[in-house]
């Protein structure tokens, strides 16, 4: 099931629970719903278009008008921009190239996949950062995580996504390591939401705020913390007991309990950015 489908099918199923959404959860929706058309749907429906396209040598713009159920009706503007058009609204997929018009498309060029690090027992800062350079998006689907996917899209293109290693140590003795991501988003406040994500669905996401001039140097904070041997640390987190350096403004964890709350929470951060 897609970010989308899981969408809808959450919605579907609060509307049948008879639990009412507000004004301001259905509006997060329906960016939500956007976002994930754009991120999940218009680059599979650029890339069946493209080879049709390269045909046409004229600049115009194609109308789609989609009723769920019906047939599809598209119709050609003349119109050079999608902006022209009264309106619309350009979704462009994330990562689009340009159609270029009787040009073949290059030969895909295969993909060494990352190496998997699940199992290192510690990785330095400088470790972590190159593999970041090195990740795409695809290197993340493997976990097949709702949560994990739906970061991916809300990640800062100023920052990278960072792998990192979660050392769980308990005061009975247990001590396992595990391997996660800090995922970095801006906050329209111009506060960082840094998002520590586990990739065990069982873990709590940890969320960090910071502000934007300490971002460096708490991001590192934040990566030595979990990867370092204090114990119960996902309980000190929990129980406000973590000492907040200068620049980390709070700090908190959200159950993975529903996807749709669990999504519109993050999203309330991001819009508005000043507490957890």
């Amino acid at each position: 099931m897609t970010n989308l489908e899981t969408l809808y099918s959450s919605l579907e199923g609060l509307k049948k629970v008879g639990l009412p959404l507000t004004e301001e959860q259905l509006a997060l929706a329906d960016e939500l719903e956007e976002q994930l058309i754009k991120s999940e749907v218009l680059p599979t429906l650029s890339k069946d278009i493209e080879p049709s396209l390269t045909k046409i040598k004229r600049d115009l713009v194609l109308v789609v008008e989609y009723h769920p159920g019906e047939p599809i009706s598209v119709a050609l503007s003349r119109k050079a921009k999608i902006s022209e058009i009264i309106g619309a609204k350009t979704l462009t997929p994330r990562n689009s190239m340009p159609v270029r018009s009787n040009e073949k498309p290059g030969e895909e060029v295969p993909h060494e996949p990352t190496k998997h690090i699940e199992n290192v027992t510690k990785m330095t800062f400088a470790q972590a950062m190159s593999k970041a350079n090195q990740m795409t998006p695809e290197d993340f689907k493997k976990y097949k995580s709702d949560y994990i996917d739906f970061l991916v899209t809300q990640q800062s293109v100023n920052y990278k996504v960072i792998p990192c290693v979660e050392r769980m140590v308990h005061y009975t003795g247990g001590d396992t390591v595990e391997y996660a991501f800090l995922f970095s988003i801006e906050c329209k406040s111009g506060n960082i939401l840094v998002v520590h994500e586990n990739v065990n669905p069982d873990r709590s996401t940890v969320l960090f705020l910071v502000e934007k001039s300490a971002y460096d140097n708490i991001i590192r904070s934040i990566y030595d913390f979990m990867q370092s041997s204090r114990t119960n640390k996902r309980s000190g987190i929990r129980g406000k007991s973590i000492i907040c350096k200068n620049g980390l403004i709070q700090y908190k964890t959200i159950n993975h309990d529903e996807l749709l709350s669990w999504t519109v929470s993050i999203m309330i951060i991001q819009r508005f950015g000043t507490t957890l």
